[in-house]
């Protein structure tokens, strides 16, 4: 138990800063945002919505190894749900300016 503690006192920033670039190397994907991604997405907690030109709505579907986001909401996709705040208080205001 003492060699623990012993090695545990040796974790400073420097350290702890290179084992974390050494799995970023091994995990991160090269170019990820660089691809050109076709159409509209949003990623949420729950799924990924993608906007169907075909259907001219949004369709939600689970999350593919290919989905990067830089920018994932924590807010779930809820089917269904109403935002009447939402669309009175500022989609309205918004339409008649």
């Amino acid at each position: 138990m003492e060699h623990f503690f012993e090695a545990l006192n040796k974790l400073d920033h420097t350290f702890c800063s290179k084992v974390m670039k050494l799995l970023k190397g091994k995990t991160e994907k090269s170019g990820a945002f660089r691809q050109k991604h076709e159409g509209y997405r949003i990623h949420c907690a729950n799924c990924v919505l993608e906007f169907d030109f075909a259907a001219m709505d949004w369709v939600s579907r689970p999350f593919a190894p290919e989905d990067y986001s830089r920018n994932r909401t924590e807010i779930p996709y809820l089917e269904g749900a109403q935002a009447p705040r939402f669309l009175t208080d500022l989609i309205q205001p918004a339409m008649n300016e």
